[in-house]
């Protein structure tokens, strides 16, 4: 489990035999250690029973899998897309993209090897991104309009950290929302109450113009009634290199109406593009939306496609006609 848990923590890495065994062995390996990495090796491979997952490097081994095999890099790769989904105020979307993310937690990260040193930082991050799911998860379900304020869920969460504004932000949101405009002030008392006693803090600027909004009957902090389309898919690894190729789409895409990138299948068109339009949708009025069109069974299909993200009447179906026609 230890050599599993470091090999997945270094996913796609190489892993020096020496540095594995320091960490898998929890920096006291006894000196049979060399010897028994390679059979654990040969009984992980067994086990796994696929080739090419657990290989063989110059000095090392390497785990070299498909990141949406891990579920911790399924986690990582939800909450990118639910945190963009809601940054779009696709609420709805956001909150069940953010429910998966959370429901592949199924106990402590790594398990029985979350005692390994080696793994700590890795484990922080892991929990760290957990907490900042289920804020994002509470404030996503918060401007659903589809549902009513869970007051108890954002009672137990603003209990969990009481230092954390965002979460009595939340709070006192739901509580006005409900008509319980003293509630909604009591919260705030006790946020600055812990603010103060344990840090020697004032509340934010952010929480209190909360609190000046919620006193002054601000009619803009009614719940959300509609929701953006906007959103980009997520990706479970880092974007690396082809830096020009993203200034020059970035440059191409401001001066054309429609930009199509070519490239034999597999290249990564998909992932340069979505790249681009992360840079360019705060220049876009309606920011960026991504319409999946693979595969293309016509160019009717097409037409139909952009007709409905363009939200174009008879005027714009000559644009999306010619778009359809480009793509296909």
């Amino acid at each position: 489990q230890a050599i599993v848990s470091v090999m997945v923590a270094h996913l796609g890495s190489a892993m020096p035999t020496d540095r594995l065994i320091e960490l898998a062995w929890n920096g006291a390996p006894p000196a049979s250690a060399p010897s028994a990495l390679r059979v654990h090796i040969s009984r992980i491979r067994k086990a796994i029973g696929v080739d090419d997952v657990l290989v063989s490097t110059e000095h090392g081994y390497r785990l070299q899998v498909d990141p949406a095999a891990v579920d911790a890099r399924r986690f990582e790769l939800r909450v990118t897309d639910g945190r963009r989904l809601l940054e779009g105020r696709a609420f709805r979307q956001a909150a069940q993209q953010l429910r998966e993310a959370l429901a592949e937690w199924r106990g402590r990260a790594f398990g029985s090897a979350a005692v390994l040193e080696g793994l700590q930082s890795e484990i922080r991050r892991l929990e760290a991104l957990r907490e900042e799911a289920v804020v994002a998860l509470a404030s996503a379900e918060l401007e659903d309009p589809s549902t009513p304020p869970n007051i108890a869920s954002l009672e137990a969460l603003t209990e969990a950290n009481p230092l954390d504004e965002r979460r009595c932000g939340l709070l006192m949101t739901a509580l006005y929302r409900s008509g319980r405009q003293a509630d909604a002030l009591a919260a705030y008392r006790r946020a600055e109450e812990h603010l103060g006693e344990e840090l020697g803090l004032v509340p934010g600027p952010e929480l209190q113009a909360l609190e000046e909004r919620i006193l002054l009957h601000d009619e803009n902090l009614a719940r959300s009634r509609t929701e953006e389309p906007y959103t980009l898919p997520g990706f479970a690894t880092t974007f690396i290199g082809r830096q020009d190729d993203v200034e020059r789409l970035v440059e191409v895409v401001s001066a054309a109406r429609c930009t199509t990138i070519t490239g034999l299948g597999g290249v990564g068109k998909t992932r340069l593009a979505v790249q681009a339009a992360g840079i360019v949708r705060e220049e876009l009025a309606d920011g960026a939306v991504f319409v999946p069109l693979d595969p293309v069974p016509s160019e009717e299909a097409v037409v139909d496609a952009v007709a409905e993200v363009l939200k174009v009447e008879s005027d714009g179906q000559d644009l999306a006609t010619s778009i359809g026609r480009h793509l296909h």
